[in-house]
């Protein structure tokens, strides 16, 4: 795996992160098909995708990472997506739980949670906020 190379460009560059979230990401996350932890590509894959975001940043990009969270009770969990189901079955990404922050502390200035099925599924809008 290479890394993209990132030039320095304009504050309006930005690149969406999605998903470095720990059920996903970290080796005691609770969604265990999501990447083959123990594998070394997997570790390549996680320290390119670091790279890529300490490359964005050193560039002055606008960094947002997208996380996919459901309410505790999974009442906003849409029933006709087996991923989503299989999320539920396992207590995974739950708000407000271990599972559902970023792997790594983020010094990024946005983060963004999408409501189950995200935007791009229901036409809905991700609660943005700024991490300063």
């Amino acid at each position: 795996m290479t890394d993209v190379p990132i030039r320095d460009a304009p504050t309006r560059d930005a690149l969406i992160a999605l998903h470095f979230q720990n059920d996903i990401c970290h080796p005691q996350g609770r969604i265990p098909f999501s990447l083959d932890r123990g594998s070394s590509e997997a570790q390549r894959f996680l320290d390119a995708s670091k790279r890529t975001l300490e490359a964005a940043r050193r560039a002055g990009w606008t960094i947002v990472h997208m996380h996919i969270v459901f309410a505790e009770d999974y009442s906003d969990l849409l029933r006709n997506c087996r991923l989503f189901l299989k999320a539920e079955a396992l207590g995974a990404l739950k708000r407000g739980s271990w599972g559902s922050p970023a792997v790594e502390k983020s010094s990024s200035p946005a983060m963004a949670t999408a409501p189950s099925g995200g935007p791009a599924w229901r036409g809905g809008s991700a609660n943005l906020r700024s991490s300063a």
